[in-house]
């Protein structure tokens, strides 16, 4: 989920796609809290350009029992952050 869009898809293919069509970029996603439980792990962090901090993130994903995503659902905000 992005301000004003939601990207769907399913698969490696379609993630692949999003993340292609984005074009070249310097940012960087810093984690700042995980957790994780049987299946489910959850990360948040900031989303960095070289000058600044552009947003946060929250994302979830179900891991299988070797280690591959199954699901996974993130959103990304500009100005919305969890205060830790």
């Amino acid at each position: 989920m992005l301000p004003g869009s939601t990207i769907r898809g399913s698969g490696v293919e379609d993630l692949r796609a999003y993340i292609d069509s984005r074009g070249e970029t310097e940012r960087q996603h810093i984690p700042i809290q995980s957790a994780h439980t049987d299946d489910l792990e959850f990360d948040y962090g900031a989303v960095q350009e070289p000058e600044r901090t552009v947003g946060h993130f929250s994302a979830t994903a179900r891991i299988d029992s070797v280690g591959m995503i199954m699901t996974y659902f993130v959103a990304f905000h500009p100005d919305v952050r969890v205060i830790l």
